[in-house]
């Protein structure tokens, strides 16, 4: 492939794909903040989904913001930060509207990945004490302070 075929074919991904598009931009010009900006408008809009009382946030949705929040390689300082932003407005959720399973069982994977983090990057005591600071703060209702419970008992005995 010759390397004005290889030009092209990087300016028909551009033209044709949104993800080719930020994965471009966020390369040339690497701002973490704007990316985050962006991460926290578009899961706090799925995040206040509601009907009557019940949150209507769809989980593959978060996932994917997650994943494309990731693939961009920020750090991973930013990609704990936006981890404990997304497990943080999760747990609030509940206070104003009821969580599905599906959402519930969200948090204990939060959990899980964070932890999967901590150890890839060694700083498993200092995430654990966010993690557990975090499911004593009585901001959150207490069945979300109650899964949180669980799911870092399940990460410590894993540790």
């Amino acid at each position: 492939m010759s390397q004005e075929q290889l030009v092209q074919i990087i300016i028909d991904a551009y033209d044709a794909r949104q993800e080719t598009k930020e994965y471009f931009e966020f390369f040339l010009n690497p701002d973490v903040e704007k990316l985050f900006d962006k991460f926290r408008k578009d899961v706090m809009k799925e995040f206040n989904r509601t009907k009557w009382g019940r949150s209507k946030a769809r989980v593959i949705v978060i996932k994917r913001q997650v994943k494309n929040f990731e693939s961009l390689n920020p750090g991973p300082e930013a990609v704990m930060d936006m981890l404990f932003f997304t497990l943080s407005n999760l747990c609030l959720v509940d206070s104003y509207a009821q969580l599905t399973p599906a959402l519930q069982n969200y948090i204990s994977a939060l959990v899980t990945h964070i932890k999967e983090l901590a150890e890839k990057h060694e700083t498993v005591s200092q995430t654990m004490e966010q993690l557990i600071e975090m499911q004593s703060d009585t901001i959150f209702t207490r069945h979300v302070r109650n899964i949180l419970k669980l799911s870092i008992e399940n990460g410590l005995s894993e540790v």
